[in-house]
């Protein structure tokens, strides 16, 4: 009998100086833990590209064209799977594109508009037809150019507020949050970029707008 007991003791003595040392090892070699249960949703992560057709479709015609395309496919945002999530990311990766290109026409064409001819010619000479009588002039360009700083700097300004009301820790599985959180945090770096550059950028496409007429 008092064998019996010994030897129970000792097993559960043993059992704990066991679970003590995984706990141990886990927390000098870092080890993952166990994951916490969650009844929250896991997002589902996918990346989104968008050309500058989706961005600027009265300009799709320069889409891929060398000396027009100032985006590729380097406008780039990730989904989570919620559409309260994945609407101001995509909103916010578009306002960013847009600026991208923005940047970029004005900055090849702004000290030279009438390159932006030139240009426009050699494509058309090589496009379509119906491709070539879509191409624009310049004038018509930084109109559109002008008309979409304005709207995308107001856009942007309630996004950021929407921004600030999202809670991932809450909304999603822990072992999903962090990722999320990296994509407010990208959404949100877009849209004080646009917001803090359009000033800017609107002021020079006026004085090139006067400077070209």
């Amino acid at each position: 009998m008092k064998r019996s007991i010994f030897l129970a003791v000792l097993t559960l003595a043993l059992l704990s100086a066991e679970l003590f040392n995984a706990k141990v090892a886990s927390a000098q070699f870092g080890l993952p833990a166990a994951p916490p249960v969650s009844n929250q949703p896991r997002a589902k992560f996918e990346e989104v590209s968008l050309k500058l057709g989706k961005l600027f479709p009265v300009m799709s015609v320069y889409e891929g064209v060398a000396d027009f395309d100032g985006v590729g496919e380097n406008v780039k945002y990730k989904t989570v799977g919620s559409a309260k999530y994945d609407n101001i990311f995509s909103e916010s990766a578009s306002i960013n594109g847009r600026m991208q290109q923005t940047k970029f026409l004005v900055g090849k064409y702004g000290a030279k508009p009438a390159d932006f001819a030139t240009n426009s010619a050699k494509a058309a000479s090589t496009a379509a037809k119906d491709k070539a009588a879509k191409m624009m002039d310049f004038k018509t360009v930084l109109a559109e150019l002008s008309a979409s700083l304005t709207k995308d700097q107001s856009r942007a300004s309630e996004l950021l507020s929407q921004l600030g009301g999202l809670r991932p820790q809450e909304d999603f599985s822990p072992l999903d949050a962090g990722g999320v959180v990296d994509a407010v945090g990208k959404a949100k770096e877009n849209l004080q970029s646009a917001v803090s550059e359009a000033p800017k950028l609107a002021t020079e496409i006026a004085n090139i707008s006067k400077g070209s007429k």
